[in-house]
Parts: C-alpha cells; structure tokens; sequence
C-alpha cells in the first residue's frame, strides 16, 4: 500500500533492475494458463512518462554515477484503448548542497543588510518628518507607517531583485558557455527543494513592486500643486477703467504641459515590450531556456527552465530599456529632455511650481524669469532666454547662483505647509509670520 518512489526522500527510494514498456497480461482475469495472449485484457498498464537521469560526480569533472531510469506508468480500461502519448526526457543534474549552502547565507547577509539600510532610510525620513506636523495633520501617522512599511519592503524587493538575476546569471553563463561538463541544473521533478524557494522569492518581490507601484499612483494623484505666478499686474481697460490684471494663459498653459508630463516616461513600455517579443519568440531566443547545453535556438526535447527563462527575459529587458534612460541623459545638453524643457518653461513664463508629494515632502521649480517679466515683445523674450544662462539675477532660492540648480527637493516648514494648505483649500490668508521660505522669494 506505500508508494515509497513517491517520497522526496532518495534514500527511502527502491531500485528495481527490470521495468516494461506496457503490460497487458496484469489485466487479463479469469483465464487459463497458456491463454494469456488470447484473452482480452480489462485494463492495459502502460508507460506514460519515461525520464533518464544522469547525475554529476562532484570530485570528477566529466564523469558520471550510475544513470537512473524513473518510470511513470498509467492504466486504460479495455473500453478506452488506443494510441497514446508518450513523453521521453532525459535530465543530467549534480549534487547542489554547497550551492544552496551559499546561496543560504548569501541571502541572510542581503537581507540583514536591507534591514540595516531600511532602519537608516526610516531615520532620515522620521527626521524629515517632524512630529509638529502632528496638528497640522491628522493623517501624519498614517503617512510615516504607509512609508516606513514601503521603505523596508522596497528596500529589500530591490536586493532580492538583483539576488535571482545574479542567481539566474550564474546558471546560465556556467551551465550554458561550459566545454566540458562540471555543472548540471537541477532536475525538473525536484520542483519543491530547487525550482519552488526561486519562484515564491520571486512571488514576493513581484507583488512588493506590484504594491509600490499602487501606492505611486495614489501618491502623484493627490499630490498639491501649486502655481505661482511672479509676472507683475498691468494696466488693462475694463469697462472704460483702468486695472492692474494678470493674464491667466501663461499659467493655463504651464500647468497643461505639467499635466502631459505625468504619463510621460523615459522607457516606451509598447515598444520595449514588443522588442522583447520579437526577441524571445520572433527570433527563437527563448529556446536558449531549455535545460541543454547547446547554445541551440531551434526547438529542443528538453525541458523550458523557468530560471534560465527568468534570466533572459530581464537580460533582454535590460539590454533595450537601458539605452532609452542612459543616452538621453548624455544628450540633454543638444536634445534636452522634457524635464529640462519644463524647468526653461518655467523660467520663461516667470511662474514657479511647489509640488508637495506629501504634506511634508515635496520639489520646487524656479521658474523667475531673469527678465522680470515674460508678457512682452521678441527682445524681452530674447532677453529672458539669454539672461538663463549668461545674466542669472539674484532671485529665489537659488540666490542668482549660475553653478546652482533651480530645482530642488524640499522639506517644508511647519509655517510654509500651513500656509499652503490654506491656500490650497480657499482660504484668504494673511499670516502673522510670513514662512523663511517665502521671504528669500521677497513676499
């Protein structure tokens, strides 16, 4: 009644020196001696799954133990029978213990380290975040914990990332570009001491990126803009008088390329996705996950490796999405990109952009035009865009700098994020102090 053979345990395994391709003489019930082959049998047993295993010696290179032969057998009943299929494999693997021995302790350090740098991450976030902002925000608390846990997951997820593929690299580079044969991937039917630790890993770490990337889009979604216009009021007629207006156009249309850029990215997922495509499957390249050998894209009788596959789905990925971040970074001096064309929009049109993530955190884009004013004629406009690069005046927080950035990453006062939470909500506001901030902006 016990299946001993089914046990992951080898050494409670039976070795048998016989086996059959198909039985038909086990079916056959009722009949005489001699009648066997004459006699209809009720069931026929039959090999279903035929696999060869031939295991690495691990102090000899090139040599072999004594190949194993593992037989799956199934059963049809006499109404059912006919052809069937039959599936042959042939799998060469090696004892792995002091692989997972290292990989073991490879992981413990990656993850004792992302403990160590996520507790250092949470400290100058905590330190970022004061907690004065307590009155100021109800959900204070909710925002550093939401933060604190995506830290420490994100963290991590980023490690074991970079662990698989260095894991998956590995055994592609040695197994595949070897000469002669001193390592073997682990078999196919040890799924659960080989293959599983590799595909739960690499469950989580997708479904961390899967939550991070949930929470960035409710993060840009309600983040607070705002606005600030620096040109000064002009006299326009309205209505047989004289008033000092601001046109709201130039605003309109910073804010309209502001919001293009929020589905704007350096990666083109269509087309790096249909690259990728066209390079696993339109070139065959996917055949190189088959457990052999042979640098081989044709179709072989091997197994597909879901780690080799795993290796070169992100090799390739890698190797097309690369160019698209790198190059146009050592371009944006002669092709700029549209962040940098935003930030001369800015400058041009004379309006400032606050974009807080959080209520605590956000970036600040100097957009003073040198002119002081961009309402005006070609020469003020010429002028303006000459003055960005040759004439800076001493405005903003930059302080007129030509060797300093006009944008920044910001933490905020506790008086600056009340003023602009008021602002943001309606509220008419005179303050009793106005915020450090502002008062380098001259308000």
């Amino acid at each position: 009644g016990t299946k001993p053979n089914e046990s992951s345990d080898e050494s409670k395994w039976v070795m048998l020196r016989r086996f059959y391709l198909y039985d038909r003489v086990g079916g056959v019930t009722g009949a005489e001696t001699g009648t066997f082959l004459n006699t209809t049998p009720k069931f026929l047993r039959y090999a279903k799954n035929i696999s060869l295993r031939v295991e690495l010696k691990m102090n000899n290179d090139a040599e072999i133990n004594l190949p194993m032969l593992f037989i799956e057998y199934r059963s049809r009943k006499e109404g059912s029978l006919g052809t069937a299929d039959v599936e042959f494999l042939v799998e060469y693997t090696m004892d792995l213990d002091n692989f997972w021995t290292a990989v073991m302790i490879i992981f413990i350090v990656l993850t004792i380290y992302s403990a160590g740098y996520s507790f250092l991450k949470i400290y100058v976030f905590i330190k970022a975040h004061p907690r004065d902002y307590v009155e100021l925000f109800s959900e204070y608390s909710k925002v550093v914990i939401a933060n604190t846990v995506m830290i420490i997951l994100k963290t991590w997820a980023h490690l074991m990332f970079w662990f698989m593929w260095a894991i998956s690299a590995y055994w592609f580079i040695t197994f595949k570009l070897q000469t002669e044969a001193f390592i073997l991937l682990p078999p196919q039917n040890t799924m659960e001491e080989s293959y599983l630790p590799f595909q739960v890993l690499f469950g989580f770490t997708l479904g961390i990126y899967f939550f991070n990337l949930i929470k960035m889009i409710i993060d840009q979604s309600s983040a607070s803009i705002f606005f600030v216009d620096w040109e000064p009021a002009q006299k326009v007629l309205v209505r047989g008088s004289l008033v000092d207006k601001v046109s709201v156009w130039r605003t309109l249309f910073v804010a309209n390329e502001f919001d293009e850029l929020q589905t704007w990215r350096y990666v083109n997922l269509e087309t790096s996705l249909f690259l990728l495509i066209f390079i696993l499957t339109g070139l065959k390249w996917e055949n190189l996950a088959y457990s052999q050998t042979a640098m081989d894209t044709d179709q072989l009788s091997s197994p597909l490796n879901s780690v080799l596959l795993f290796f070169l789905s992100t090799f390739f990925y890698l190797l097309i999405t690369l160019p698209q971040i790198v190059f146009p970074q050592l371009l944006a001096r002669w092709l700029p990109t549209k962040l940098n064309t935003l930030n001369d929009l800015c400058q041009v049109a004379n309006i400032s952009v606050f974009i807080l993530d959080t209520p605590f955190h956000g970036y600040f884009i100097e957009g003073i035009s040198e002119a002081g004013q961009a309402e005006g004629d070609a020469e003020d406009l010429r002028l303006a865009l000459d003055g960005i690069t040759n004439h800076p005046r001493p405005t903003g927080l930059a302080g007129g700098d030509p060797n300093v950035l006009k944008s920044f990453e910001m933490y905020p006062s506790k008086d600056l994020v009340e003023m602009l939470t008021r602002m943001y909500n309606g509220e008419d506001i005179i303050p009793q102090r106005v915020p450090e901030e502002m008062e380098q902006f001259g308000v």
